[in-house]
């Protein structure tokens, strides 16, 4: 990403705060997922964003990881 600082979050990491209405699209697709959960965090030391996916299995896991990328662009292309 070209400013991780974009990116904020809380409750330990968990919960992205900025930019606004963010989380709720993560939270929109995570609920398509059998036992679905992510979260991202910006790096603390280079202009990265980490994504935490888990599913019911590996391929959905891969999905959901790979959609919630899409987000990441589409909300620093903003």
């Amino acid at each position: 990403v070209p400013d991780r600082n974009v990116f904020t979050t809380t409750d330990a990491e968990r919960k992205c705060v900025k930019p606004e209405g963010f989380q709720e699209a993560i939270d929109n697709l995570v609920q398509s997922h059998e036992r679905g959960r992510a979260f991202v965090r910006p790096s603390g030391t280079e202009d990265v964003v980490r994504v935490y996916a888990e599913a019911a299995t590996q391929d959905e896991a891969d999905k959901l990881a790979n959609d919630i990328g899409v987000l990441v662009k589409e909300f620093t292309e903003k």
